[in-house]
């Protein structure tokens, strides 16, 4: 899908994605469904044609800093 789409990811970042969305039951395999419907979740909210006038909040993408990766001011 990622591919389909032209985002180019290194394979780490790959690695990461399947990490994250990973089966519990399966690692080797991902969870589809719940890729897709946090993908959905920056475009639109699920079962929004039951509620038509509903306010969207703006989108805020999460962090995927490392805490432990940032530097600190004497650092920068």
């Amino acid at each position: 899908m990622l591919y389909a789409q032209k985002i180019q990811l290194t394979n780490e970042e790959y690695e990461l994605l399947e990490k994250h969305f990973a089966l519990p039951s399966d690692t080797t395999k991902v969870d589809y469904v719940r890729f897709n419907e946090d993908i959905e979740k920056i475009f639109t909210e699920k079962d929004l044609e039951k509620d038509p006038v509903k306010k969207i909040a703006e989108f805020k993408a999460p962090s995927i800093l490392d805490p432990k990766d940032v530097l600190n001011s004497e650092e920068e």
